[in-house]
């Protein structure tokens, strides 16, 4: 079922690149805002017969919580991308993350002592909910920080227009509509855990390859590359995904669920704001290969633990 899930909306990942491509080629970048708006309205169709469940009890919502996390996550994301893009000895960027150190202590202060917090401390005092947090957010910061900074390096870089960089993203998004179907049997068949280490450790080797590109390197090579970040977010995803429904107590499986979700934007929005500002895939690579190998070297850590 989580296979399935992943490799529906990965199918997203493939027509995004190629139409956008072909709507700026045609007609200019305000064209592709044109993509939501017949989705939204089929979805908001097929919702009108999905029945309205609504549970019996519903906890009251951390409004400390919520805001203190948004506030931590913009001011961080806002700090990475001004600092990257105009220096970072300025005001804007040391303000922003100090912000968000202190918006994020406050979260942990306030989580604690909420009496339904948004993020349960008891939830992340489990090592294996950490690990499958920290797989998601890692590989999801990496896929989608290349592939935001491989957009403007084909074009900048390479002269490639809008089309044909969508073009040269398929060996990057075509896999991701099959491949986590295949993902659900092995995680059936290995167990989560190799599988997200797996993954882990092909973005440290796509990190390797991309330190080796120049300007002039053959795009064979950075394909190679493509084909590992898409070996790795499509295996290190779907299997923390599965593994957080069996790691989480019952009482907190939709406050995991939540967690992962929340924390693979975070990763999403992270990556762009790291990456994106980046004209190097060289000085990109150093810091994916270095990313990954931290959160390769924390999952291996973390499975020689005894579980409860």
């Amino acid at each position: 079922m989580i296979g399935t899930w992943a490799a529906v909306t990965s199918s997203g990942l493939l027509a995004g690149p190629l139409l956008g491509g072909l709507l700026v080629t045609l007609g200019g970048w305000r064209l592709v805002f044109l993509v939501n708006p017949p989705i939204a309205l089929l979805s908001l169709v097929m919702l009108l017969g999905v029945p309205n469940v609504v549970p019996p009890k519903i906890r009251p919502l951390d409004r400390p919580g919520v805001v203190l996390s948004i506030v931590a996550l913009g001011c961080l994301t806002l700090g990475l991308i001004d600092g990257g893009t105009n220096g970072w000895i300025r005001p804007v960027p040391v303000v922003s993350i100090v912000l968000a150190a202190l918006a994020l202590l406050a979260l942990v202060r306030v989580e604690r002592r909420a009496e339904h917090p948004v993020l349960p401390p008891a939830l992340l005092a489990r090592a294996q909910v950490r690990l499958d947090i920290l797989a998601a957010t890692s590989a999801t910061l990496v896929f989608y920080g290349m592939l935001y900074m491989l957009t403007l390096w084909y074009q900048r870089e390479r002269g490639f227009s809008a089309l044909d960089t969508g073009l040269a993203f398929v060996p990057m998004t075509l896999p991701m509509c099959v491949l986590p179907m295949v993902t659900g049997r092995l995680i059936a068949t290995f167990g989560a855990r190799r599988l997200i280490i797996f993954g882990l450790t092909c973005d440290v080797f796509a990190g390797i390859l991309l330190i080796g590109v120049g300007l002039h390197s053959s795009i064979l090579w950075i394909v190679v590359a493509e084909v590992a970040l898409v070996l790795a977010s499509t295996t290190a995803i779907p299997a923390a995904t599965a593994d957080m429904s069996v790691a989480a107590p019952k009482e907190y499986a939709a406050s995991a669920q939540g967690a992962l979700n929340a924390s693979r934007q975070a990763g999403a929005a992270l990556g762009v704001a790291v990456l994106g500002p980046l004209t190097s895939l060289r000085t990109a690579g150093v810091i994916l290969a270095a990313l990954a190998l931290v959160a390769v070297t924390v999952s291996i850590a973390v499975r020689r633990q005894p579980q409860p």
